[in-house]
């Protein structure tokens, strides 16, 4: 028999979006602008202050909304013009560019380059040689939620194609985080794949479009590090452009630079960064052997699988927390330690793939100590800091520290500036990581095109069919695994059956002897579900990096009580990772991902974007998947002051 299985049921999923309200000062201050551009009168415009005088009161109860005021960004030097375009067609469009001239899309398309060489997101790419193998395609996906990457010249005279392509997420039924996110242009009624956009003013859906700035600091630091195959390590404060500063000196390693050095057939990159994951779903840090340049956002690449199957693979990876580490510093340390013995097995065969490192802001500006112990394991031989241009005196000592841990461990230090953010932009890292983690769960296969991309579900996760984990052995089942490991702040085991209903969960295979059989694990009173009961120095014995392995992520869509089973949703793609488990060693980790609200709205959003008239009620609203608790259940639960969420229920 069996401990777990695929069954042919679905289910249903909803996403809600606060917006804050706008202060009495803000909106005293943004009126005065709009009143003083209209010249209402010379008055106003001679004292500005006049609208103070009102009541803040009157301002609060205000309903007016008033136009939000954007600074018109320039993305490019490139403009439309006969001179400068060989060819349009509703497919594709040919340019020309100058040296060091820049061009600016928004949306997906591919391109070749037929004259020149050019530069994007670090990367280089020349035109083939006449004599070579045709002309290469590259694809490339710009979304309005990221910073708008530019295309620059880099010979006398270039030439590119540009032609469009399908778009990879088709979500926006599922969630409006992936709405209107690519061109919005539209020809003879037809949208194209791409735009051309030199100023954050031509968007026609107005939204908040910002340049990708890179300091000529980066560019001379990156062509330095490129020289070598060192270990390079990343660090600096939070929203700094590490993970930027990461990816171009990537794509330069895996591009080259014409004759003068030749490309890379690929490079590590350990990714510590477990809130902003660029390879993985969140809640997880990684070791990826990378292939290709990255030319897609990362909630593009959280499919990447631990095989040759795609294009970049997952070497290793262990789940960690996206909160504070307080109880599991030296797991941090320890995961740390494994992935440089990892790379180091590795070197001996290929000395000549280099490493590249990237660390969480949150290490360098509240955990300094736990980055200087990182520092002292890993031993790079470039550290690199993104710093403020003119530094605190709490910054200073910062860098104080990590020069005399570099001298200490022969590393050499580097100071560049950090990346200056303009306006915020449209999405919040929490949006990001939802629409990294709906790619993630909706990823189908990979497609075996010139271009090895995944292909995706734009149904519900309620009509996928979910893995049946029996976590009590019964008379029809063997048991699927060994128990749950709570890394969240300790909760009644009581309360353990709803924590875990609708979570995120990980599966984690572990070689290492952990004392408890299938049988002797704690469980809980009621439904018999086993888990490890909270002991933050024991965690290291349940999940020992040398003998652990994260395999995948899976969302814990429900239970069936009656009988003892966990059903879990998990990627198509993914499902031949789960098909031989050990129950013997597998566990279940929970802690470490947000809850996925996206996931509880999708039926509501998919509902109303197909208009399925069995959906909704009598009274015309949308009827809820059967679920999700309505409200009125949930103001019966008795807690006060607790956050609310839509959550899964069993009903």
């Amino acid at each position: 028999m069996v401990g777990k299985r695929k069954r042919g049921q679905g289910r249903h999923d909803d996403l809600s979006s606060a917006s804050k309200p706008l202060s009495a000062v803000a909106a005293a201050k943004l009126k005065s602008h709009v009143l003083n551009d209209k010249n209402i009168s010379s008055d106003a415009s001679l004292h500005p202050d006049s609208e103070f005088a009102e009541s803040d009161e009157k301002e609060c109860s205000s309903d007016v909304e008033f136009p939000v005021v954007r600074q018109n960004l320039q993305l490019c030097s490139w403009r439309y013009g006969p001179d400068y375009v060989s060819s349009e067609t509703e497919d594709h469009l040919t340019v020309s560019l100058d040296k060091n001239a820049t061009i600016a899309l928004i949306g997906c398309f591919e391109f070749i380059v037929l004259r020149g060489a050019v530069n994007i997101n670090g990367g280089n790419f020349a035109a083939a040689r006449p004599s070579k193998k045709p002309p290469q395609t590259h694809r490339v996906f710009i979304p309005s939620t990221q910073p708008i990457s530019s295309i620059k010249g880099l010979d006398s005279r270039n030439e590119v194609q540009f032609i469009e392509c399908a778009e990879p997420t088709p979500f926006a039924s599922l969630s409006p985080l992936y709405g209107k996110i690519w061109n919005a242009n539209r020809r003879k009624g037809r949208p194209r794949s791409f735009a051309l956009i030199t100023e954050s003013n031509d968007d026609t859906l107005k939204r908040p479009i910002i340049p990708e700035t890179v300091p000529e600091d980066w560019v001379r630091q990156i062509e330095d590090a490129s020289k070598s195959t060192a270990v390079t390590m990343v660090c600096g404060k939070p929203s700094s452009g590490k993970s930027i500063f990461a990816r171009r000196l990537r794509n330069r390693y895996l591009t080259g630079l014409g004759k003068h050095a030749a490309a890379l057939p690929s490079v590590y990159y350990l990714d510590l960064d477990a809130s902003k994951s660029t390879y993985t779903p969140h809640g997880q840090i990684s070791l990826v052997l990378v292939r290709e340049a990255e030319l897609a956002p990362p909630f593009l690449n959280a499919s990447t699988l631990p095989s040759s199957l795609t294009s970049n693979e997952v070497i290793h990876s262990f789940p960690l927390p996206i909160g504070a580490l307080s109880n599991y510093d030296d797991y941090f340390v320890a995961c740390v330690g494994e992935f440089i013995g990892i790379y180091a097995q590795s070197s001996l065969r290929n000395p000549s793939i280099p490493l590249i490192i990237d660390t969480p802001g949150w290490l360098y500006s509240t955990r300094l100590d736990l980055l200087l112990r990182s520092i002292s394991r890993v031993k790079p031989q470039r550290l690199v800091c993104l710093s403020a241009s003119q530094m605190i005196s709490e910054e200073s000592s910062i860098q104080d520290a990590l020069n005399y841990v570099a001298r200490r461990e022969r590393s050499s230090m580097h100071e560049i500036p950090a990346q200056s953010i303009l306006t915020p932009h449209s999405r919040t890292e929490q949006e990001l990581r939802s629409m990294q983690m709906l790619s993630y769960f909706h990823c189908d296969d990979f497609n075996k095109s010139k271009h090895l991309q995944h292909t995706s579900r734009a149904n519900p996760l309620s009509s996928h069919t979910p893995w049946e984990f029996c976590y009590e052995e019964t008379d029809e089942m063997d048991q699927s695994c060994l128990g749950f490991l709570l890394l969240n702040e300790w909760a009644d085991a009581d309360q353990i059956p709803a924590i875990l209903n609708g979570s995120v969960v990980q599966i984690v295979h572990t070689e290492g002897e952990i004392n408890e059989g299938l049988g002797s694990l704690a469980r809980t009173e009621q439904h018999h579900i086993p888990y490890f009961e909270f002991d933050p120095d024991a965690l290291l014995n349940f999940l020992n990096p040398s003998k652990a392995k994260l395999l995948c992520t899976a969302l814990l869509r429900g239970w069936d009580f009656e009988n003892r089973i966990a059903q879990l949703l998990i990627p198509k793609s993914h499902d031949f990772l789960v098909q031989d488990l050990d129950p013997k060693k597998t566990i279940l980790v929970f802690g470490c991902c947000e809850y996925p609200e996206w996931a509880y709205t999708e039926d509501a959003y998919y509902a109303l974007a197909n208009t399925a008239p069995s959906r909704y009620a009598a009274n015309g609203s949308i009827a809820p998947p059967s679920w999700v608790a309505p409200t009125a259940t949930a103001d019966q639960m008795g807690y006060l002051n607790v956050p609310r969420r839509v959550r899964k229920f069993q009903q």
